[in-house]
């Protein structure tokens, strides 16, 4: 099995910036544990669960100035498409969804593998970043409003 592809605390950073428009401030500490609710204990090889867990722990810790929850969704987004998966979900309807999720399990059934375009190389964790700002700008707003 490929070794999954994590976001760094930079990562996040750099999409705080491309959400909001401005460099916001933050608490390091919670920051850093925010983005490491990406690792699983032990083995990390469950991608949907991981990708629950930095979903809620994210939202939960709430690390950022402003757009915790937009910035989640965003990073959420980019780990699961980094690791060969994709939302079923649309811009239109993504922001209601995802404000309804909660606990564990909810994410089988919005994703569905896709063929990884990665291969062995480096992963381009930029690209996949932006390509969800493109992919749910309308989410993003939805969500930066109401966090």
């Amino acid at each position: 099995m490929k070794a999954l592809t994590y976001l760094t605390v930079q990562d996040i950073l750099w999409t705080n910036l491309r959400v909001t428009g401005n460099v916001q401030t933050y608490r390091f500490a919670d920051l850093e544990e925010a983005t490491y609710y990406q690792y699983a204990y032990g083995g990390s090889s469950d991608v949907l669960r991981q990708a629950e867990r930095f979903l809620t722990g994210f939202v939960s810790k709430a690390p950022l100035g402003k757009a915790n929850t937009a910035t989640a969704f965003v990073g959420f987004v980019a780990f699961l498409r980094l690791n060969s998966f994709d939302l079923k979900l649309t811009d239109g309807n993504a922001a209601s969804v995802f404000e309804k999720a909660h606990g564990t399990g909810w994410i089988s059934e919005l994703v569905s593998p896709v063929e990884d375009h990665h291969g062995e190389g480096k992963a381009n964790v930029r690209a996949a970043i932006t390509s969800v700002l493109d992919d749910f700008a309308g989410t993003i707003k939805t969500l930066s409003m109401n966090s």
